[in-house]
């Protein structure tokens, strides 16, 4: 790839077969506490596992405010080369200035799904309204009503945390 007259390495990038396949999920990366010291070996380790599916929960920066935060996330985040990675809205990554420029998410860019082989795979946002996601997800084929009508036989949910009900957090599965 060449953007601004700079090119990349060449990578590999395929996507394994829709009828079995891995992924990894992991979460809360931010590295400033050590420096990116754990962050770094977390990365490199899925790096090594070759998995084409990445699922990060949130919070990969401590502080989304801060443009160098987001750079060195993305300088340790080697398995991105050859993976694709989806992720969630953490609190610490709010607010959205960076994470919208590193991350082109569909629709609303705040919550979305997509469909893989037989698996629907819904990613929220904790940090904003539930009502408004309930809404959407009514509609969205990751209710049973509509996988009755598809070939969908599995759903996995990711957000980054629980929402708060009346200053009390609560598990999300209670609410749908």
């Amino acid at each position: 790839m060449i953007s601004d007259r700079v090119e990349s390495n060449l990578h590999k990038f395929y996507f394994p077969s829709p009828e079995e396949f891995k992924f990894i999920v992991y979460g809360d990366s931010r590295g400033t506490w050590d420096n990116w010291k754990n962050a770094t070996l977390v990365a490199h380790a899925i790096e090594k596992e070759g998995i084409p599916f990445v699922f990060n929960t949130g919070d990969m920066v401590k502080n989304g405010e801060r443009k160098e935060e987001w750079e060195k996330f993305m300088e340790i985040a080697v398995f991105m080369h050859n993976s694709s990675l989806y992720v969630s809205l953490g609190n610490h990554d709010i607010p959205c200035i960076y994470f919208k420029k590193y991350f082109y998410l569909p629709r609303n860019e705040r919550w979305y799904s997509f469909d893989y082989g037989k698996v629907h795979f819904t990613i929220l946002n904790s940090n904003s309204s539930l009502s408004s996601q309930l809404l959407w997800l009514e509609k969205d084929p990751s209710t049973e009503k509509n996988m009755e009508n598809s070939n969908i036989s599995s759903s996995i949910i990711q957000f980054w945390a629980s929402w708060k009900f009346g200053g009390n957090k609560k598990n999300i599965r209670s609410s749908f």
